[in-house]
């Protein structure tokens, strides 16, 4: 398994446990969103958790499928994203919390599986470009905590420069975790 990988499963594994801790399913909307102000119901947040793993797996195997061409991530206006976040807002809770665990069940089986050279292959973003797997863990390192299955693509749209939007939401998040 490659180095860094465990803490990253580890982490997976401490936001599965926070999320089925809830017990009950949340209501109202989130705080607003710094950068625009977006508020989203809490259906829409279970939603994009349900949806965002196994999308996040999918386009890994293109990665691997096709290196240099394969896609690598979306932009927030995605039709297929919003279609999947749209999807789960009538989702029972008890379903979500089912899925949430089927699918990082199948996340940790899969990245511990990857190859030092799977990591280095790269994906085309719709925006940024060229873009190796092996930003991925460190792109979810950044994010900390339970935003690792909620923020999905959302720092693409803020500039070209992915290190320095994950650096300003680190520092963010530090300030205010």
């Amino acid at each position: 398994m490659r180095p860094g990988i465990e803490s990253y499963l580890q982490r997976v594994a401490a936001v599965e446990l926070r999320l089925g801790a809830l017990g009950r399913p949340l209501v109202g909307l989130t705080a607003p969103d710094g950068r625009d102000g977006e508020r989203w119901e809490a259906a829409q947040v279970w939603g994009h958790i349900t949806e965002f793993v196994p999308y996040w797996i999918e386009q890994i195997e293109e990665v691997l499928d096709d290196p240099g061409r394969g896609p690598l991530g979306r932009t927030r206006s995605d039709p297929d994203r919003l279609a999947g976040i749209e999807s789960g807002r009538t989702m029972p809770f008890e379903v979500h919390l089912h899925w949430l665990a089927q699918h990082l069940a199948e996340l940790r089986g899969f990245l511990g599986a990857l190859t030092d050279e799977d990591w280095e292959k790269e994906g085309v973003h719709p925006t940024l470009g060229g873009m190796s797997l092996d930003r991925v863990p460190e792109l979810c390192r950044f994010y900390g905590k339970d935003s690792i299955l909620l923020i999905g693509g959302d720092l693409h749209r803020h500039g070209p420069n992915l290190v320095e939007n994950c650096r300003k939401f680190a520092e963010l998040a530090k300030q205010n975790c």
